[in-house]
């Protein structure tokens, strides 16, 4: 019994650690392991030890790994090191960060979490994304950290650090949009054809209309960045409903860029559109503590066109 039971925890442990559940590992194991002992032996009565030795086997490959469900927002915490709250963009969920989970996990403490609305954070009535940001961080004993937001996440990161300056350490900002910023017509345009999808509940327009974004013009030219966004965004077109109940931080996040007074890291593309380079220069004119870098061979979604350069680049940011 105990060497069928030993299989069945390393498959239920596997299986934990790859879906980040351990109730899924117990389930798993459980069945590989209860089947292999009832077609070896045609008995049923070790169910139970089995259960408690799959368990073990899921528990396990969540070894470092803590995730929230008390706050309104979904939130995971990995590693150990200095802390790193990753801000995922807009009509994306936290498994936009992927790469930086897998590879930036030695030597870092990375947290992430799905914005309302996003992932498995149930939508709800106008809310401030930076109080979710500081509500995490305090369940998690975190003072100060890192926050790295990409494009509407960048957005939510600069509200944070102009709301609660004192938590941030550094500010990282991929082609972040910006509070009270014009963006330029194409963008306008994707979005009010968005919007009468929406109106007329046709969500298979709207997600083709957002998948059209000018923001993934060169994420469609490379397989498995696209085939991670469009995932992605069909998994999450509906918190573009979400969009009208963000509150934003007042003034002007970009009447305001010459608050942020951390040390803060400005990333843009090698290929990036007109609207990012516009904020690009808005923060490079008025941010006083700034060093800036370009990814190169990459456009909007930068950490996921080329998470190898990206990453040296957080991991270079960090370290200081």
């Amino acid at each position: 019994m105990l060497k069928h039971a030993a299989t069945g925890a390393v498959v239920g442990g596997i299986i934990g650690l790859m879906l980040n559940g351990v109730i899924v590992g117990t389930l798993v194991g459980a069945m590989v392991s209860f089947s292999i002992y009832y077609w070896s032996r045609r008995r049923a009565g070790a169910l139970v030890a089995l259960l408690s030795f799959v368990y073990a086997g899921g528990a396990f490959a969540q070894t470092g790994v803590d995730s929230g469900q008390d706050l309104p927002v979904f939130f995971e915490s990995r590693g150990e090191g200095p802390p790193v709250l990753l801000v995922h963009g807009g009509m994306m969920d936290r498994r936009m960060w992927q790469p930086q989970w897998e590879d930036l996990g030695e030597g870092l403490r990375l947290i992430r979490f799905d914005v309302r609305g996003a992932g498995e954070s149930p939508a709800s009535e106008p809310f401030f994304a930076a109080d979710d940001m500081l509500a995490i961080l305090d369940a998690l004993g975190v003072e100060q950290v890192t926050v790295v937001g990409l494009s509407n996440g960048g957005a939510f990161a600069v509200d944070f650090a102009l709301a609660y300056p004192e938590r941030v350490r550094k500010l990282v900002l991929a082609e972040p949009g910006l509070t009270g910023f014009a963006f330029d017509s194409s963008v306008m345009r994707q979005q009010q054809v968005m919007v009468a999808a929406f109106r007329a509940r046709d969500m298979a327009a709207a997600t083709e209309a957002a998948l059209a974004s000018p923001a993934f013009e060169y994420t469609r030219t490379n397989p498995a960045a696209w085939a991670a966004v469009e995932s992605l965004v069909r998994r999450n077109v509906g918190s573009f409903a979400m969009f009208p109940r963000y509150r934003y931080h007042e003034p002007r996040a970009v009447d305001e860029l010459s608050r942020l007074s951390m040390p803060t890291v400005l990333i843009v593309s090698e290929f990036a559109g007109a609207s990012a380079l516009a904020i690009a220069e808005l923060i490079e004119r008025d941010v006083p503590d700034l060093v800036s870098f370009t990814i190169p061979n990459a456009g909007h979604m930068m950490n996921l066109e080329n998470p190898k350069a990206f990453n040296k680049v957080i991991m270079e940011v960090v370290g200081k």
